[in-house]
């Protein structure tokens, strides 16, 4: 099965499914019953999709996620790091200096 599009306007297409390996001959009143599709269609139909899509940015973002919460290491570090903020044990940094200091 094939979709044959013809286009009439610069901002319509006429679209016919065909099933494979059949001959049609289209005379003047098939294209004029063919259902008009707007490109004003085709761009909405995009944005529906666009919603429901998830991004590269979000898939990454997932995967770093994984990855921290499948290493056990580090999530024990992160663990014992909000434990340290709970209980006021932090250091205040205000410049590079200070940050070099402490490591």
């Amino acid at each position: 099965m094939f979709v044959l599009s013809v286009g009439l306007h610069s901002n319509t297409l006429k679209s016919l499914i065909i099933p494979h390996k059949q001959n049609f001959i289209f005379g003047e009143s098939a294209i004029d019953n063919m259902p008009t599709i707007t490109i004003e269609d085709v761009y909405k139909e995009i944005k529906k999709l666009e919603k429901e899509m998830i991004t590269k940015s979000d898939l990454d973002s997932m995967a770093e996620t994984m990855e921290i919460l499948a290493n056990s290491n580090t999530m024990e570090t992160l663990r014992k790091s909000d434990e340290d903020i709970k209980k006021g044990r932090t250091k205040k940094i205000d410049s590079v200096k200070d940050l070099i200091k402490e490591v």
